[in-house]
């Protein structure tokens, strides 16, 4: 299910940003363009790093183990 959300948001850059990125006349102006995907990419990295971060918990899941752990611990240094 994480790596749908991943390949969504991979899609949106590759299918969608860079596309109005080369339009040659522009469609959007390149301002535009990156208010419309600011942070995608940082969004679609951060999302990666959780993923393998909670695939590798998954495997040595134990019940003293939570999901908000592998959360915080991913997300606790990310400064929007």
């Amino acid at each position: 299910m994480l790596w749908n959300v991943e390949y969504y948001i991979y899609f949106l850059l590759q299918d969608y940003k860079t596309p109005l990125e080369d339009s040659n006349p522009p469609i959007l102006s390149s301002n535009k363009v990156e208010t419309l995907f600011h942070r995608v990419p940082e969004i679609l990295h951060y999302h990666t790093l959780f993923r393998i971060a909670l695939s590798e918990a998954i495997s040595n899941w134990d019940r003293d183990e939570a999901i908000g752990d592998v959360f915080v611990a991913t997300f606790s240094k990310v400064i929007f």
